[in-house]
């Protein structure tokens, strides 16, 4: 029976050291806004009530986003600067998929001009990311919904 418990014992410490796990943790990284970086638009459409349709924006260039807030847009012919600054509202709006809600969401703006007289102003009343390179903006202009889907550079 003694040499019972000093086995039980003796496996008993050596599955406690076993189970020591020594843990290193790195330091990570800062993080980034998703929105950072170079954009085009590659899709835009409407709705309308009887259903999406697409349409050209006129807007062919590509949109750079920076951290810092300052934005660029560069078409090959126009080089606009300018800012974007994106926060959370709570209030009514449509989704990418033209669904009505009114909760909390991620409203999206863009003001860009030049020395030449050139401007873009965007607005979307809800922007949602569908993976680190696309997302769509989403407003109500007035006659129906219009969604813009931006695609990484």
């Amino acid at each position: 029976m003694n040499s019972i418990v000093r086995f039980t014992l003796a496996l008993l410490i050596t599955a406690a050291f076993a189970s020591c796990v020594k843990t290193v943790e790195a330091p990570q990284p800062p993080a980034t806004d998703p929105i950072t970086g170079s954009w085009i638009i590659t899709d835009a459409a409407e709705n309308d009530g009887s259903g999406w349709y697409s349409f050209n924006p006129g807007i062919d260039g590509v949109f750079t986003f920076y951290n810092n807030g300052a934005a660029e847009y560069d078409d090959g012919y126009s080089f606009l600067q300018g800012s974007w600054n994106s926060y959370t509202q709570t209030s009514g709006y449509y989704d990418a998929y033209g669904n009505y809600y009114t909760d909390a969401h991620q409203v999206f703006q863009v003001q860009a001009n030049s020395n030449g007289g050139g401007s873009i102003d965007l607005y979307f009343d809800d922007i949602s990311f569908f993976n680190r390179n696309t997302f769509v903006g989403t407003y109500y202009n007035g006659k129906g919904i219009e969604k813009y889907t931006f695609s990484r550079y």
